[in-house]
């Protein structure tokens, strides 16, 4: 199997833009699509209502750690206070986000 590599001479000149053309495009398409591989019928880990649980026990955890940081800050709280709110604040949503969530309820509905 030999590995061939097929460039392309393009005029650069500053008075013409650099375009490609539409054969140059599909070319590019062509070659690009041809080593990807497909997928199909892609089913989720987790089902609609364990994902929506997550999401909305994350976003209240995510809220209340936001609030309780600037709470802590405001009322000069010790700084481990502080920072475990923020933390909390900033993990909740990236556990939502290490599940999967993607919040639609019209989706559920459905």
């Amino acid at each position: 199997m030999s590995n061939t590599t097929t460039t392309a001479s393009v005029n650069i000149d500053e008075q013409t833009p650099n375009v490609l053309s539409d054969a140059d495009v599909q070319t590019i398409l062509n070659n690009y699509s041809s080593k990807q591989t497909s997928v199909s019928g892609y089913t989720p880990a987790f089902n609609d209502t364990v994902r929506t649980v997550i999401y909305v026990v994350c976003f209240i955890l995510g809220l209340l750690g936001g609030v309780a940081t600037v709470v802590s800050v405001m009322n000069d709280a010790p700084t481990w206070m502080t920072i475990a709110a923020a933390g909390l604040g900033w993990t909740a949503p990236q556990i939502a986000n290490a599940f999967g969530v993607a919040y639609n309820p019209l989706k559920l509905a459905a």
